[in-house]
């Protein structure tokens, strides 16, 4: 018959060593695991989005060109606009056209006269009356 005793491994002192050793360097080793780790998940994170990334850095790229591009478009045609106001704003215009109209229709009744009132810039007021009628500006 065996005892109990014949039965119950025995264990070495030296294996025991081994254990607490491993498991001290294990927890002592846990922070740059943990920081490791950490770096990981970040660079797979990273890979993930890369390519959406650089699609959406070259669109970037693309429209600030285009943006800059029509803000320039842009300075031109204030610049055109400008241009154009002044040559309407013409005083000596008026009378070039009274002499038109005089010569086209004989009657010097029909007159145009300058004025400083451009109807593409409109009104903002409470009050309709103080607002000029186109026939105003043709007299």
């Amino acid at each position: 018959m065996t005892s109990v005793v014949d039965e119950v491994s025995t264990v070495s002192l030296d294996e025991v060593r081994k254990l607490i050793s491993r498991h001290n360097s294990f927890v002592g080793d846990i922070s740059s695991n943990r920081l490791a780790a950490a770096e990981r998940v970040e660079l797979a994170r990273v890979a993930a989005i890369a390519d959406d990334y650089e699609v959406a850095s070259s669109e970037a790229e693309t429209k600030t060109a285009r943006m800059k591009a029509l803000a320039g478009e842009r300075d031109e045609l204030v610049a055109s606009v400008a241009r154009l106001e002044a040559v309407d704003l013409d005083p000596g215009m008026a009378d070039r056209l009274n002499g038109d109209l005089w010569q086209l229709l004989g009657r010097d009744d029909l007159r145009f006269k300058p004025s400083n009132w451009l109807p593409w810039q409109g009104h903002v007021t409470t009050d309709p009356s103080s607002v000029p009628s186109a026939n105003e500006h043709c007299k």
